[in-house]
């Protein structure tokens, strides 16, 4: 069985990621709607993965 990634780590900091089915299945459908563009689409997954938890600008 696959061991996926629980956390992200952002500057020395780690970010729980929401890895509930649900999510990946929000976050499939979200990539494949075309009526927003791809910036859009890359925020709303990273919304959804971390369980919209603001993560400081890089």
């Amino acid at each position: 069985m696959n061991k996926y990634p629980e956390f992200a780590q952002i500057r020395g900091k780690r970010y729980k990621i929401n890895t509930d089915y649900r999510v990946a299945l929000e976050c499939d459908k979200v990539s494949n709607t075309e009526e927003i563009s791809k910036e859009e689409r890359g925020l709303a997954v990273i919304y959804l993965l971390f369980r919209r938890r603001r993560i400081k600008r890089l």
